[in-house]
């Protein structure tokens, strides 16, 4: 499946660059963090949006497009200093990018639009920093 191989290629791509671990170690994670307590900063991305599939001529498919969010997230009230770091690593790392994973194959990431939020949880403060990444993967 195409987001098998999209998740691992991104889990994987990002956890294998050194300067990213140095911002938030190997906190990088599907969809949630795994537990209230898990640290920050840490990286998340989740898949928002299935497009169509390019199909050629007898209904062979090239590639799955999916559309991931890919962000830092930490606990300030900015999206300054070390969040600033961790999505420019972010964007670094994947923005015109390729590879493989043992499920498949990624054609292409590219970054469509940044994204950025701020909210307010038992009276702590997050910000969100990152983008929306096209995946194009078979």
């Amino acid at each position: 499946m195409e987001t098998n191989a999209a998740e691992q290629w991104l889990s994987t791509t990002l956890k294998a660059d050194a300067t990213l671990a140095g911002l938030v170690s190997t906190r990088v994670y599907n969809t949630r963090r795994p537990s209230a307590t898990t640290p920050f900063p840490c990286v998340i991305f989740q898949l928002q949006a299935a497009g169509d599939d390019l199909m050629v001529l007898g209904g062979v498919r090239v590639w799955a497009n999916m559309l991931y969010l890919v962000r830092g997230i930490a606990e300030q009230t900015s999206y300054e200093g070390d969040l600033a770091s961790i999505a420019n690593r972010i964007d670094a790392v994947l923005h015109a990018k390729s590879g493989t994973a043992t499920a498949g194959t990624i054609w292409v990431a590219v970054r469509e639009r940044p994204f950025q939020m701020s909210e307010i949880v038992d009276g702590r403060t997050f910000a969100h920093l990152g983008g929306l990444y096209r995946i194009q993967a078979r």
